[in-house]
């Protein structure tokens, strides 16, 4: 079940439901939208369209532009960094956790995926639910309780990239990517803002991945 829901009001109105209160706060900033007096965590946000990424993606022929792509690692890295300043961090994502609205403001909004972050780490204690978009390193933990570093979501944000700009699934099998695997890969974007970035948030070495597009 989802922890958020959308439902259009009128022509350039929709409701936005979120029932994670960090996630609340994050979008009715970032969306400048207006509080729902009537129902808690709720607000109206003014647009032509909200839609999910996977839709987005499918209006698109599922391959995003690269200016497409920089714009979403821009939105996207700015409320996983909020959401880390508060002690909280995602394990992963699906497409349909992702909306994309008026075709410019892109925000996840569902919260089955995140975690309060404790020493650096996320905490397992139940099965995990694995999401569409994950780090490799996921599949690793076998016994409960287990723990990864709050940066493995970093992986996740450059898998779901690279399948917005090259329609490439990087989880086949669910191992990760040799280096030479992911070169030949990343070959068509070779020596780009993205590829740089890509090779940062998907260090090997999770400690050292940084969200960083220069």
């Amino acid at each position: 079940m989802s922890s958020y829901s959308v439902k259009k009001v009128s022509d350039y109105v929709f409701q936005l439901h979120l029932d994670f209160e960090p996630l609340f706060q994050y979008a009715l900033y970032y969306l400048a939208a207006c509080f729902d007096d009537e129902n808690m965590n709720s607000m109206f946000v003014t647009a032509e369209s909200v839609t999910t990424l996977k839709e987005y993606l499918a209006n698109h022929s599922f391959q995003l532009s690269h200016y497409k792509c920089i714009e979403i690692i821009d939105e996207l890295t700015k409320q996983l960094i909020y959401l880390e300043k508060l002690g909280y961090g995602f394990y992963g994502f699906n497409i349909e956790d992702i909306l994309v609205i008026n075709d410019a403001k892109i925000l996840i909004c569902n919260s089955h995926h995140l975690l309060p972050i404790e020493n650096n780490r996320l905490h397992f204690y139940q099965p995990i639910v694995f999401p569409q978009f994950v780090d490799p390193a996921l599949f690793e933990l076998t016994t409960l309780p287990s723990q990864i570093h709050y940066k493995c979501v970093y992986y996740s944000l450059g898998v779901l990239i690279v399948f917005c700009l090259l329609h490439v699934y990087l989880l086949v099998g669910n191992e990760q990517k040799s280096d030479a695997e992911l070169e030949r890969i990343l070959t068509p974007i070779k020596n780009t803002k993205i590829y740089w970035f890509l090779k940062r948030i998907m260090d090997p070495d999770i400690e050292h991945r940084t969200c960083l597009l220069i």
